[in-house]
C-alpha cells in the first residue's frame, strides 16, 4: 500500500491486492483515467473501467460523472466490439464461469469485462492471439475516450478511483463520504490515517465487509490471491481538493 499528498491538495492512496502474477504478456493490461484541469475545466481521458467524478456541494451534494465505464455493462461499447470484431457472438458468457455461476456476466470474447485498455494483446494483433480469438481480431482497442466539462464554483473535489472502488459505492455515496471527510477538519492532515484517500478507501472495505458479513479486519486478512478478489479488487484513489 502506498498514501501520500503533495503540496497542491492533491491526495493519493493505492492498495495491492495480489491475485494476478504469473500471466502470460498478451493478457496483461493497464487501465488508464487521466483527468487535466485548467482554468475552469477539467478534460478526462479514459481507456478502462476506472471512473471519475466531481463532488459538486449545491443544495446538498451530488456526484457528477465526468467519465464512463468501457466495459460490457456499457451497451454502447458492447455494439463498437461487435463493430469492430464482425464476431456475430462478441460479447458473450464464459462457459465455464456460466457452469458455475449461472449469473455470470457477459465478457468481450467471454475472456474480458473492459472494452478498451493497453494491453490485452491477444484480443488485438494476430501475433499475440490465439485461438479461439485470431478469427474475428481486433475485439477492443486501446484509445481513449476524451471528454471536457466546464468547472463551477460549486465544485470541491475530483475524485479519480479504480473499479474496486465503483463496485461497492455509488457516485453520490462516494462524494458524501468525501465531504464528510473534508468537512471534519481534524481528520485531513499530513499522517497516513489523516489522508482522505485513505480514509475513503477504508469506507469502501467496510461496505465489502458487509456485504459478506465480514469485518473489515477479517477481509484485509484474507490471504493474496484469487479467493480474495472475489471480495474486493485492487484499489486506488486519487482526490483532489480544487
Amino acid at each position: 500500500a502506498a498514501a501520500g499528498r503533495d503540496e497542491g491538495g492533491v491526495y493519493v492512496y493505492r492498495q495491492h491486492f495480489p491475485g494476478y502474477e504469473g500471466q502470460k504478456q498478451p493478457h496483461e493490461r493497464v487501465l488508464r483515467l487521466v483527468c487535466y484541469l485548467e482554468p475552469g475545466a477539467l478534460w478526462a481521458g479514459n481507456a478502462g473501467d476506472s471512473r471519475a467524478v466531481l463532488v459538486r456541494k449545491k443544495r446538498g451534494v451530488t456526484s457528477v460523472a465526468v467519465s464512463e465505464d468501457q466495459n460490457t455493462n456499457n451497451k454502447a461499447e458492447c455494439y463498437k466490439v461487435s463493430a469492430r470484431s464482425k464476431d456475430p457472438d462478441a460479447v458473450r458468457h464464459n462457459e465455464s464461469e456460466e457452469r458455475r455461476r449461472p449469473d455470470s456476466v457477459r465478457r468481450v470474447a467471454g475472456t474480458l469485462m473492459v472494452t478498451r485498455a493497453l494491453g490485452d494483446g491477444y484480443l488485438k494483433r494476430q501475433q499475440l492471439s490465439q485461438q479461439p480469438y485470431t478469427k474475428y481480431l481486433p475485439y477492443i482497442t486501446g484509445k481513449p475516450k476524451v471528454k471536457r466539462f466546464d468547472v463551477t464554483p460549486a465544485d470541491m473535489y475530483l475524485v479519480v478511483a479504480s473499479d474496486g472502488v465503483w463496485e461497492h459505492m455509488t457516485g453520490d455515496e462516494v462524494a458524501n463520504e468525501v465531504d464528510r471527510i473534508f468537512s471534519d477538519k481534524g481528520r485531513v492532515g499530513e499522517g497516513e490515517d489523516e489522508n482522505p484517500a485513505m480514509q475513503l478507501v477504508d469506507t469502501v472495505i467496510q461496505h465489502a465487509a458487509n456485504k459478506q458479513g465480514l469485518q473489515a479486519e477479517e477481509l484485509k486478512k484474507l490471504p493474496a490471491g484469487r479467493h480474495r478478489r472475489t471480495f474486493l479488487d485492487d484499489i486506488s484513489v486519487i482526490i483532489v481538493d480544487l
